[in-house]
């Protein structure tokens, strides 16, 4: 097979035949034909592994399956990136779709710019409360950055720019050998920000586009399922800081910083809201406190918020308290407002 110039990258594991089936078909209907799509069968126990094999085999060689057991979704992105054959790369979430003109628009633009990486817009769509509007992350006009620094920065400043799943980018970025993001193939939250991190380390220019090219469905996940790989989170996190503070300067940890205590009451706020007995609750509070991110940047900081100034305090009841409380304020005060 001659080298297409994008590879569609899919990870997969338990979606629906549906989703999947609506994921495939919004890549097959492109504008632009220069493409291959990878399956990676991440061990799904229902019918995916079976409508994967159908797709590649009445594809004539434009999509590939492949299947390993479970080994979550940073492995399976890894697994299709080893074996891409295309010149840049594209993720697509198996319960979500591209725009069909994606790839016209992202030939395109590396065409013109010579950028390594490509960040687009997305929609975040919810089909039970029917509910469409574009994701938080989208610039206004186009902006090609061609400053590490910078574009690490707003890595930090908008969770929305570390999703995979808006970034198309070289495949020869990540092609080699000290590209190995193996040590947590097991974790199951943040690893966007891993895969974000290391790619954008090696990035020169990065181009921001105002386009929304990817759809993003809202299929609810258990809170439970969320806070369950506490420790795998602290671990990524540990090497996301160590990864950002060789890359920035020194002035710029307090940003680092802030972006932890965004990253940390969004974490308390699971917690909080998790199906879980408290006495788990307070174990995952006491995890939370002790983890290095935590001694690092809060320890003499408590003043910046009070919900980490309750955690590092040890007073977990009060924290939980506290969160759950806040809602129902804010539901009060509008209404004494109206």
């Amino acid at each position: 097979m001659t080298e297409p110039l994008f590879t569609v990258i899919v990870p997969i594991y338990n979606p629906g035949e549906m989703h999947l089936t609506r994921c495939v078909e919004s890549i097959l209907d492109q504008t632009f034909s220069d493409y291959e799509i990878v399956l990676v069968d991440d061990g799904s126990t229902d019918e995916s592994s079976g409508i994967c094999d159908r797709y590649a085999e009445q594809s004539g060689g434009k999509i590939r399956a492949f299947h390993q057991a479970n080994g979550g979704v940073l492995s399976a992105r890894c697994t299709g990136v080893r074996n891409s054959l295309g010149r840049y790369i594209v993720f697509c979430d198996s319960d979500d779709r591209i725009k069909n003109n994606t790839l016209e628009v992202l030939r395109e633009a590396f065409d013109r710019t010579d950028a390594d990486c490509v960040v687009y817009g997305f929609e975040w769509i919810d089909t039970k409360k029917g509910i469409c509007r574009p994701g938080g992350s989208r610039v206004e006009s186009e902006e090609l950055v061609p400053d590490r620094k910078e574009f690490l920065l707003r890595l930090l400043s908008n969770a929305g720019y570390t999703s995979m799943s808006m970034k198309s980018f070289r495949r020869s970025l990540v092609s080699g050998g000290d590209f190995d993001l193996s040590p947590y193939y097991a974790a199951q939250r943040g690893e966007d920000l891993i895969f974000s991190t290391e790619l954008l380390k090696r990035c020169d220019r990065v181009l921001f586009i105002p386009e929304i090219l990817y759809e993003y469905y809202n299929n609810e996940n258990s809170i439970t399922h969320q806070t369950r790989n506490l420790a795998d989170s602290i671990a990524q996190e540990k090497r996301v800081t160590e990864t950002l503070e060789l890359q920035l300067p020194k002035d710029d940890t307090e940003r680092l910083m802030r972006y932890y205590i965004s990253l940390y009451l969004q974490k308390l706020k699971n917690i909080a809201n998790a199906d879980l007995p408290y006495s788990q609750k307070a174990a995952l509070y006491d995890e939370c406190r002790r983890s290095s991110v935590c001694s690092k940047y809060f320890k003499d900081r408590t003043g910046e918020s009070i919900q980490m100034k309750l955690l590092m305090e040890k007073k977990y009841f009060l924290l939980y308290a506290l969160i759950k409380a806040t809602p129902l304020y804010g539901k009060i005060r509008n209404i004494l407002r109206k």
